[in-house]
């Protein structure tokens, strides 16, 4: 196996959020273990330090988000850092929680049937 080709591998995003369906495409393998303390570290301080809160999780979007259908005024809206910095902070939130949903499911081996 080949870490650059795992890296390299897209998978799709699905999920609802405030009555619309978000579809996005993440690269689930670039998740690393020190981006999942970061964010577990953020879950602890959020109150604390909410900027910085705001600034890792759209950096660590930024990084592993390809693409979305999301829109401003009818415009595509790419998931650049730019963007994710500006963009709702329920909407950031929920696209994290539901990449790490993914990963999570990915890391868990499958129970094999016999």
């Amino acid at each position: 196996m080949d870490l650059g080709d795992l890296k390299a591998k897209v998978a799709p995003l699905r999920f609802e959020f405030d009555g619309e369906t978000v579809n996005a495409k993440f690269y689930p393998h670039k998740l690393t273990p020190e981006d999942i303390a970061r964010l577990q570290r953020q879950a602890k301080e959020e109150d604390e330090n909410e900027e910085e809160s705001l600034d890792t999780n759209a950096q660590m979007l930024s990084d592993v988000l390809d693409s979305w259908d999301v829109t401003a005024g009818g415009a595509p809206y790419p998931p650049t850092y730019e963007n994710l910095l500006v963009a709702p902070q329920t909407l950031v939130a929920r696209t994290v929680r539901e990449i790490l949903n993914v990963v999570g499911k990915l890391a868990t081996p499958k129970k094999s049937k016999t």
